[in-house]
Parts: structure tokens; C-alpha cells; sequence
């Protein structure tokens, strides 16, 4: 019996363990998403930057080609419709500039977000696997006091620890016994 018993909690502590490893393990691939996202996150920001970077180039050199081609022309730029060309130019680069720094946190901000989700995911995981463990060393305890006390069956009052000072048994008095009789023999 003393091996049985011996199994049972051999196999509890085995159960457990592996229950509690498991909660490690979800806990650190919630920390690495975490340290992955903000990582990708400040990605998306920089190459957001280096868009904009790019782009004011572009911009620069298309006001440029712009102002070369109407002094070209003879035209003064400042007046009429030739100064607001390169005013509307400007005006559209500032915009796209914007949007283009927008979109970038957009994508940082969905990165950051869909980490937090899993990480989230991730720590219930692990909590659960924690608790898990604790249920699993409790059953296994349980069966193996069961087995140790011989099959009966595990109450409060069959543990050491839980049993009360006096039991309600030990302080009633008996009650009389009464049989009925089955007629005059």
C-alpha cells in the first residue's frame, strides 16, 4: 500500500511541476512579446521617419523643378498663379508629411496593441497553469491520504489537520433503538 501511495504522489509532484513549468514558460513568451512589439513598434516609427525623410527629398526637388521651370518661362514667382503653384505644392507636402507620420503610429500603436492582447493571453495562460498545479498537488494529496488510510474515503474529519476539536457524534447522546415487531409470535 505504502508504494501506491508513494506513486500517487510521486505522479502528483510530476503533474504539478509540469503544470508550474508550463505557467514559466507562458509567462516569459508574454515578457518577450512585450520586448518583440515594442522592438517592432519602434520600427514602424522609424521607418515612418525615413518615408517622411524620403519624401520631403521629393518634394523639395519637384518645388525646385517647379521654380526653375517658371523662371524659365520669365515668370516671378510671389505673383499670380505661378507663386501659388508652388504655395499648393507646399501646402499638399505638409499634408502627405502628416499622413504619412500618421499611418506610422497607426502601425506602431496596432503592433503595441495586438502584443498586449497577446500577452494578456499569455499571463491568463500562465495563472491558470499556476492554479491548475495547486488543484493537482490538492487531488493528489487527497488520493494519496485516501490510499494511505487503508480505500475509506477522505473527509475533514479523516484529516489530522482539519479535524475539529470535538465532533458532533462524541457530544450527542445515543438515541434508543426501536424495532418493530412483525405480530404476535
Amino acid at each position: 500500500m505504502a508504494w501506491i501511495t508513494a506513486a500517487v504522489i510521486a505522479s502528483t509532484v510530476l503533474q504539478a511541476g509540469s503544470m508550474v513549468a508550463q505557467g514559466v514558460a507562458q509567462g516569459r513568451a508574454a515578457d518577450q512579446s512585450e520586448k518583440d512589439a515594442a522592438r517592432m513598434a519602434a520600427d514602424a516609427k522609424a521607418r515612418g521617419e525615413e518615408e517622411v525623410a524620403r519624401y520631403q527629398r521629393e518634394l523639395a526637388q519637384v518645388i525646385g523643378r517647379q521654380r526653375a521651370a517658371t523662371a524659365a518661362n520669365g515668370v516671378v514667382l510671389g505673383r499670380d498663379s505661378a507663386g501659388q503653384v508652388v504655395a499648393d505644392a507646399e501646402r499638399l507636402g505638409a499634408d502627405d508629411v502628416a499622413t504619412i507620420r500618421a499611418n506610422a503610429m497607426r502601425e506602431a500603436l496596432g503592433i503595441t496593441s495586438q502584443s498586449a492582447q497577446q500577452a494578456r493571453a499569455l499571463r491568463t495562460a500562465s495563472a491558470a497553469s499556476y492554479a491548475g498545479a495547486a488543484g493537482t498537488a490538492l487531488t493528489g494529496s487527497l488520493d494519496a491520504w485516501q490510499i494511505y488510510r487503508g480505500g475509506r474515503g477522505v473527509s475533514l474529519n479523516s484529516l489530522p489537520a482539519l479535524r475539529p476539536a470535538t465532533r458532533a457524534a462524541d457530544t450527542l447522546p445515543a438515541r434508543p433503538s426501536t424495532t418493530i415487531g412483525l405480530g404476535g409470535r
